[in-house]
């Protein structure tokens, strides 16, 4: 009889395992959720101007040897 009950317990194991792959193979697997990160897609440019006196002062520098 233990061996009966181990033998219908394996069987048992074995059809949910076809049943578990039968239904990933009709319906696909979870899906996998997706990233929450928002990735912004407004960007911004900042153009400085570049004033006299910095370029006077760099070449004045490199001019000095």
């Amino acid at each position: 009889m233990k061996s009966f009950k181990k033998t219908l317990r394996r069987i048992g194991f074995i059809v949910l395992i076809i049943l578990a792959a039968v239904g990933v193979g009709f319906f696909g697997g979870i899906p996998l959720p997706k990233p929450t990160k928002k990735e912004d897609t407004i960007e911004m440019i900042v153009e400085m101007e570049e004033s006299v006196k910095d370029d006077e002062i760099v070449s004045d520098y490199f001019n000095q040897e």
